[in-house]
């Protein structure tokens, strides 16, 4: 007897030191002392489990239990390894053996339940998860499953509550403020998301989901640099994770610092080569830094995974357009038109290219995408590469016009605030409209308007309750040809006597509407100009023909009209 004690306490020595094999060879010498001893069985049990030798688990815990059948703890163990090992249906009889000698085994009805919800078998599993709080209501695991189990049903405000009570007993339940951010997130309740998502930062500090799902939320509330800053955070860390290099390289792609987006969608693109999103916007880098050859094998990429990809046909139908293959972009529009026929850019396009004009206004998806795409360099290019002058050349044709030193202006394609910009010194208040969200984010910056809506000019026009002193429409009429509608909301929207100065591309007085051109803009003659002003009962104050800017090697003439109103 002395010596199988002291065997027994040696093995739970060399259990506490680590010496995981020594313990066994000790618990293996004390049964072959004692092949009685079901201490030793089960602790052989424990320590396979623990290696996950299921197998082995099992075979040791089927000998302590030949030895006593009627354990209810014998019998939860051998459950244990058995829905461990997947064999569900065994692990159910044993653990209802375990209560049967047990019936306050809160452990064996969680379990249950565990295997119960695994089989979407879910009344029997709240069933038996309720038991198990009910016997032990301080159950953290129970809780927590009873949660899951909420959510599997998209009982989600049920979900909070027990999570919620899985905090109240641990603080530190890691698993509950997961779950409770995610929820939030699903609810948009994302100032709650950032408060666990703080409590997960303090808990696990060095966990790049977490700092990838943080930098996440951080876009949701439109702070991209702090967003930016946990993406790299999550790659210091883990440099393969691959949703954060994904999230790091759109989010700069978003903040213009396209080479720097680009390097990492390449990083991306080594371990995920064929991911189509990925492919798409490394193109739009490309194309956005002028890379056009590395944007065409990009988009090909996808072609080849997708032959009717819509926004890859696109792209490269504009690039041939920006090459001046004009043939090409023919053929890609027409491509994009086959695999969608109403698609209206790419109807608009070969509008355009074919001269075959049936457009009376570019479409608004058109005009949004052109100038998103373009607001990075939107100043940049006007001023340095257009010469871009047409604003101050209006706002010296406007000032002799002026009966009052402050006046209220409405902005019409507003843009970046370039056209607002030398209006600010007579405006009482300035107020821009524009459809693309990227160029009012440029606007806000230069801090000029007083207010700045995000429509569609005819949209915006008739929601509008004011009546304005100037109405400005400067490089934006280009993108409409018929003109009838826009002058009737305009003036709708002028005081009597108020002004509206636009610019226009002039075609030969011998054309007497408007023509749509292969740029994609549209050209108006005087005549179509001053016939209209005076259906609406304008009066042309002033007018003018200048360089507006500069293309294709000359001056394109842009015609300048201060209207007034006479209603």
């Amino acid at each position: 007897m002395h010596c199988a004690e002291d065997l027994f306490q040696q093995a739970i020595d060399a259990y506490r030191q680590g010496r995981v094999e020594c313990a066994k060879k000790h618990y293996e010498q004390l049964l072959a002392y004692q092949p009685w001893q079901v201490r030793a069985m089960v602790e052989l049990s424990l320590l396979a489990a623990e290696g996950q030798q299921w197998d082995i688990a099992i075979t040791w815990i089927h000998k302590a239990l030949k030895i006593q059948p009627n354990s209810a703890r014998f019998h939860y163990h051998l459950a244990t390894f058995l829905k461990r090992n997947g064999q569900f249906e065994l692990a159910f009889l044993h653990y209802e053996t375990a209560l049967h000698w047990d019936p306050y085994c809160a452990a064996a009805y969680n379990n249950c339940g565990v295997l119960f919800f695994k089989q979407h078998k879910y009344v029997e599993a709240y069933r038996h998860y309720a038991q198990a709080i009910h016997l032990k209501p301080d159950y953290l695991e129970a809780h927590f499953n009873l949660g899951l189990l909420f959510m599997m049903q998209a009982k989600k405000e049920e979900a909070i509550v027990q999570f919620k009570r899985v905090l109240a007993l641990d603080p530190d339940a890691i698993g509950a403020h997961w779950q409770l951010a995610m929820i939030y997130w699903q609810f948009g309740h994302f100032e709650k998301v950032h408060e666990h998502y703080l409590a997960l930062l303090k808990l696990t500090p060095n966990s790049p989901e977490l700092l990838n799902n943080v930098g996440a939320l951080a876009l949701k509330q439109n702070r991209s640099k702090i967003a930016i800053d946990y993406f790299r955070k999550a790659l210091a860390i883990d440099p393969k994770h691959q949703d954060s290099r994904n999230n790091l390289a759109a989010s700069l792609l978003q903040n213009n610092e396209f080479d720097e987006s680009i390097w990492h969608y390449s990083l991306y693109l080594r371990i995920e080569p064929h991911a189509k999103e990925a492919l798409y916007n490394r193109a739009q880098g490309f194309m956005l830094t002028g890379q056009l050859d590395q944007a065409m094998r990009d988009l090909r990429k996808i072609l080849q995974q997708d032959a009717n990809d819509i926004d890859a046909l696109s792209n490269l139908a504009a690039i041939y357009l920006k090459l001046e293959d004009t043939e090409a972009a023919i053929n890609g529009y027409q491509q994009v038109l086959k695999c969608k026929q109403n698609d209206p850019v790419a109807a608009y396009m070969l509008s355009a290219l074919t001269q075959r004009s049936t457009f009376v206004a570019a479409p608004i998806e058109y005009i949004k995408n052109l100038f998103n795409s373009y607001a990075w360099q939107f100043d940049r290019h006007l001023e340095e590469v257009l010469y871009y002058k047409t604003p101050i050349l209006l706002r010296e044709l406007i000032f002799p016009c002026l009966k009052c030193k402050k006046a209220k202006i409405l902005d019409l394609g507003c843009g970046t605030g370039l056209s607002g910009m030398p209006f600010v010194d007579i405006a009482d208040k300035l107020i821009g409209i524009d459809i693309s969200n990227k160029m009012l984010e440029q606007a806000k910056k230069k801090n000029c308007y007083d207010q700045l809506i995000e429509n569609d000019i005819l949209s915006a026009l008739v929601k509008l309750n004011d009546n304005y002193d100037l109405i400005l429409c400067i490089d934006t009429i280009v993108y409409f040809g018929e003109l009838d509608e826009l002058f009737s909301a305009i003036v709708a929207r002028l005081k009597k006597n108020g002004l509206f100065a636009f610019s226009v591309e002039v075609s030969n007085e011998t054309e007497i509407f408007y023509h749509l051109q292969i740029t994609g803009r549209y050209k108006h003659s005087s005549v179509y100009v001053k016939k209209l002003a005076k259906k609406h009962n304008l009066c042309c104050l002033r007018q003018r023909v200048v360089d507006g800017r500069y293309q294709k090697g000359k001056f394109i003439k842009t015609g300048l009209f201060v209207l007034e109103n006479a209603n």
